[in-house]
């Protein structure tokens, strides 16, 4: 990665088979791939994880810090006790006014603590959690790097917006301190 450019990785999981479009440069490239590898091997626990999985990511490198954006859909997410609304008869719903501990818990546990990112051959530290966001389906946010990054700076869904977990989306900004944004990565 040189020059400030943006790197999107859109990644697609099938049936424990890795399948992936890389558009980046090599290392950068394995470093995201062996990341994503935990979604293909994990075992269905308390409820079942779905058979493909769309992980959308952005990485660039800006002065000091590199950002890394990621989309995930919750339901690859297992083992997690997302808050449900006072008095909610269904199950499946969570409260997004108390569930920012719960999404900051499953991007450390889900996606972080499997990442390893490299700035001139040299593991970076483990990223700061900027900011999480729950996610409808039909939000077209991580189009662009430029509009991911809005959507995860800008304000959360509403409190009282009626979101089932199961068919939601975790949208995570981490940020990584860097020597240089012309370091290779």
């Amino acid at each position: 990665m040189r020059d400030g450019a943006v790197y999107n990785f859109p990644t697609v999981f099938r049936d424990k088979n890795v399948r992936s479009r890389r558009t980046c440069a090599r290392g950068a490239g394995a470093s995201i791939a062996a990341f994503f590898m935990f979604f293909g091997g994990a075992a269905p626990a308390a409820h079942e994880i779905p058979n493909d999985v769309t992980v959308q990511t952005f990485v660039k490198p800006d002065g000091q810090r590199l950002r890394f954006m990621v989309r995930v859909p919750l339901s690859a997410m297992r083992d997690m006790d997302y808050p449900k609304p006072r008095g909610a008869t269904t199950a499946d719903l969570m409260d997004l006014g108390r569930a920012d501990a719960t999404l900051r818990d499953a991007a450390t546990l889900w996606i972080s603590d499997y990442l390893e990112l490299y700035e001139n051959g040299e593991r970076l530290p483990s990223p700061a959690v900027v900011s999480v966001r729950a996610a409808l389906q039909s939000d077209k946010s991580f189009a662009s790097y430029e509009e991911a990054l809005a959507h995860l700076t800008g304000p959360p869904l509403p409190s009282q917006t009626e979101f089932s977990w199961s068919q939601g989306l975790l949208d995570v900004l981490f940020e990584y301190p860097i020597q240089s944004d012309q370091s290779r990565f």
